[in-house]
């Protein structure tokens, strides 16, 4: 994004063999762990894809879900 000098991230997280209660409990996982600003779709089956604006590496990597969270 260099026209407006913004650093952001993506985060892709799969989730393989989710059923459709599981994927929507991550949704709301999601929900809790990243900023309104943030921006989650649903990818493909089974992946979620996150757009982090103006987050530095060390910032997306915290508030990255953990498995623990998602178990």
């Amino acid at each position: 994004m260099k026209r407006y000098q913004q650093k952001f991230r993506l985060l892709l997280l799969k989730v393989p063999n989710a059923g459709q209660e599981q994927f929507l409990q991550i949704a709301d996982i999601l929900r809790i762990h990243l900023r309104v600003m943030d921006i989650v779709e649903n990818h493909k089956d089974g992946q979620f894809l996150a757009i982090l604006p103006e987050t530095a590496l060390e910032n997306a990597r915290l508030r990255r879900p953990s498995a623990k969270s998602l178990a």
